[in-house]
C-alpha cells in the first residue's frame, strides 16, 4: 500500500474483491508494511465492541513497544 488515502481506503475497504467478508461481524486487513485496517459490521451492538478491541490493542502496543 502507499502512504495515499484513497490508496489505503481502497486496499481495507474491498481490496481485490475476492478476499474481504462482510457476513462477518468484523474484518481485519494487514498489509505487507504492517499497516492495518479492519471492516465492522456497524450494528449497535458489533461496531462499539470492536472499537474498543482495536483501542485496546493499539494502546497495548504503544504501552509495551513504544
Amino acid at each position: 500500500m502507499t502512504g495515499k488515502l484513497d490508496d489505503y481506503a481502497h486496499a481495507i475497504l474491498h481490496g481485490k474483491a475476492y478476499n474481504r467478508w462482510f457476513d462477518k461481524s468484523f474484518t481485519f486487513v494487514v498489509s505487507k508494511n504492517a499497516v492495518f485496517g479492519f471492516n465492522v459490521e456497524h450494528s449497535w451492538a458489533d461496531a462499539p465492541i470492536s472499537g474498543h478491541m482495536v483501542e485496546y490493542v493499539l494502546s497495548e502496543d504503544i504501552m509495551h513497544f513504544g
